[in-house]
């Protein structure tokens, strides 16, 4: 939490702008380890791709209201919540609220409320039973423990079943999943032995009715209550013990013992208030049970219990936050960012990539890099053109000197500048040589809307045309990092040289140290200039064994890898299409007007055009024809399927090439 406290020691809350939820609660683990409710909401909070700020309730007041009603608000537990503040929070905010327990009730429990009153609870007919149930019915959306605290909450307030909700249940993070695996993994083989019971001095945990059923009914058994133990100890005493015990005394909405016995193979004996018990993602067709008096015994789990037990928990967070966006009217923005030098004269399909970006972006980004005296092709002024009548098109220019002795490291730093124009929420560098498919929009914004928070970059699969007649490269990787979290989320996200790979010349100029070894744009860290390497990537190890095999001459995996990129074509995946080497005459040019020199620069080499320099002929540049380009150009695309031209091609030993049965993208025909 993000707090501060002026002399008088009075809380100053101080909400960041870059929060987009704020999660309201009595309490969090911080303050309260043991609670399931905390635990809950602290897996909820963990697993949100938002950044959450986390509000004690007794700290709301009018003022953050008033402040940050913008926000999407979220209410856990709430008793310390000023009631006074519900008529403006249900007419200002829009909030969706997980109900633990019954709180419209003043113990927050009906059977509480018998028990200390005599009586039935009837805080339904109180101002405060009227304010909450009120708060309720005005959110977005509830989520409930379980079906029978949903049935009884619907039964006091009919008029909440009007509102959209989801019995979510108890909530676990991943490591809690781990160590379930672990313990259970751990203990198969031993036998297990001792009933154990959860002595919580909160009354709806029912220490003593538990003790007191398992002297009496398991007297064989030694019998143990779990109370003050680490978290951990407690899952390993659960793993080892035969019995698990919980009869609370009043409805215990969802609780997490029970789910974390079942799950590491104890027999559970729990009672009606149990209310998740009987639901179908707990208790299966296949479950074997046996009911003695008020109380049912569970036999151990099976196999395939706790498979459903396990994916129904599992995939609650996401069914959360899939739900809390679609009540945000959750739209991430994204800005689609470019730098462009001369792409008229180098025949780039520039206006083709930047049109196929359009449809899924909010801005696109355009820096035109000048020569230093203002000059450049005409590309700026197409560019200008182009804005006035495209509203999404926000554009820049910038003067550079070309006749840097590095100015191999601009093409990063002014990537960075492009980067640093942008707004959105996300960002996506292109290249103007890399084409969108337009049937790929939906996938883009599905990509969008879901990005992993685990990940600052996602890597995204990119197809390499080889000349004009359907080949495709697989002599380089199928990806490139090229969505990202924007300037909000990461502000700390560049482009550069990475640190490892920094030099320095004799005139304190920057360099890659390591020819080869970057391109002089990476990913790195804004301030530590560390390259960025929390990325995700769906290519895997294994694929990378087929598609090197297949270049060394097994056909088979040829064929399986060329399956796999198609399929790649069909899945959720978004594709990069990339154009550079399907004019093959126009990139071996570039070589020999710009890339070598490029080389030279970013790596401090001073290589001369020689017959060994040039990778393409067995002579210097100087003495290569225009034809002889055009005669090579043909050659390579009628005889290999690529090459990498860090070492002369040897046509004695073709590349294959792979086939993609997707026809490329229609933007390319210029309008």
């Amino acid at each position: 939490m993000w707090l501060n406290n002026n002399i008088f020691g009075k809380k100053q809350i101080s909400i960041p702008n870059s929060a987009e939820v704020i999660f309201v609660s009595d309490l969090f683990v911080d303050q309260y380890s043991n609670g399931g409710a905390e635990k809950t909401s602290e897996a909820l909070i963990d697993s949100s791709q938002f950044e959450v700020y986390k509000l004690q309730s007794k700290d709301l007041t009018m003022e953050i209201l008033e402040k940050y009603y913008q926000k999407y608000w979220i209410f856990g537990n709430f008793s310390g919540l000023d009631l006074k503040l519900i008529p403006t929070i249900i007419k200002n905010l829009k909030y969706s609220c997980i109900s633990y327990d019954y709180s419209v009730c003043s113990y927050r429990s009906y059977d509480l409320h018998k028990e200390n009153e005599g009586s039935e609870c009837g805080c339904e007919y109180t101002t405060r039973g009227k304010l909450i149930s009120s708060f309720l019915y005005g959110a977005k959306h509830l989520f409930w423990m379980s079906e029978k605290q949903k049935a009884l909450y619907n039964q006091k307030f009919p008029f909440l079943s009007e509102i959209p909700d989801t019995v979510l249940s108890s909530v676990f993070d991943n490591d809690w999943f781990v160590k379930i695996k672990f313990l259970r993994e751990k203990y198969k083989d031993e036998e297990k032995s001792g009933a154990i019971y959860l002595s919580s001095p909160s009354w709806i945990k029912g220490a003593s009715e538990s003790k007191d059923w398992i002297e009496k009914n398991l007297p064989e058994e030694s019998s143990e209550g779990l109370w003050g133990l680490s978290y951990d100890k407690m899952l390993e005493k659960m793993a080892q013990s035969k019995y698990f015990v919980s009869l609370p005394p009043g409805g215990d909405t969802c609780p997490r013992c029970v789910c974390e016995a079942k799950l590491l193979g104890c027999k559970l004996v729990l009672n009606e208030n149990v209310q998740h018990k009987n639901e179908e993602w707990f208790s299966t067709e296949e479950t074997k049970k046996e009911k003695v008096n008020d109380v049912e015994i569970f036999d151990v789990a099976s196999e395939n219990e706790i498979l459903e037990c396990e994916s129904y928990l599992y995939a609650s967070r996401k069914f959360f936050w899939n739900q809390i966006k679609k009540d945000m009217d959750y739209k991430p923005t994204l800005s689609t960012y470019y730098y462009l030098r001369n792409v008229k004269t180098q025949k780039y399909p520039w206006r083709s990539s930047i049109r196929s970006t359009l449809d899924i972006s909010d801005e696109v980004v355009i820096l035109v890099a000048l020569d230093d005296n203002g000059d450049d092709d005409g590309t700026w002024l197409e560019v200008k053109k182009w804005a006035e009548k495209e509203p999404k098109l926000k554009i820049a220019s910038t003067k550079i000197n070309w006749n840097h002795s590095r100015f191999g490291r601009f093409d990063g730093e002014l990537k960075a500048m492009a980067r640093d124009l942008c707004s959105g929420d996300y960002c996506l560098q292109m290249d103007s040589d890399e084409i969108l498919h337009e049937d790929d929009v939906d996938k883009w914004k599905k990509l969008i809307e879901n990005f992993p928070k685990d990940f600052d970059l996602l890597a995204l699969p990119i197809v390499e045309f080889w000349g004009h007649k359907g080949k495709f490269r697989m002599d380089v990787n199928p990806y490139k990092l090229r969505l990202s979290k924007g300037n909000k989320k990461a502000g700390y996200i560049t482009h550069g040289i990475p640190k490892h790979l920094i030099a320095y010349d004799e005139n304190n100029e920057l360099y890659c140290g390591v020819p080869g070894a970057d391109d002089g744009c990476s990913y790195i860290h804004s301030e530590t200039k560390e390259p960025i390497i929390n990325c995700g990537n769906f290519y895997t190890k294994d694929v990378h064994y087929v598609r090197l095999s297949g270049l060394n001459g097994n056909e088979e995996h040829q064929k399986e890898y060329e399956n796999w990129i198609n399929n790649i074509l069909e899945s959720p995946f978004p594709i990069i299409w990339h154009y550079s080497w399907k004019d093959l005459p126009r990139k071996i040019r570039t070589y020999r007007d710009y890339w070598t020199k490029h080389w030279n620069s970013l790596f401090n080499q001073s290589l001369e055009d020689t017959a060994e320099t040039n990778m393409f002929f067995n002579k210097p540049w100087s003495e290569v024809s225009e034809e002889e380009i055009e005669e090579l150009a043909e050659r390579l695309e009628r005889e290999t399927g690529g090459h990498i031209f860090h070492s002369k091609i040897d046509f004695s030993k073709p590349i294959p090439s792979i086939t993609i049965n997707k026809n490329g993208p229609i933007v390319l025909i210029e309008k």
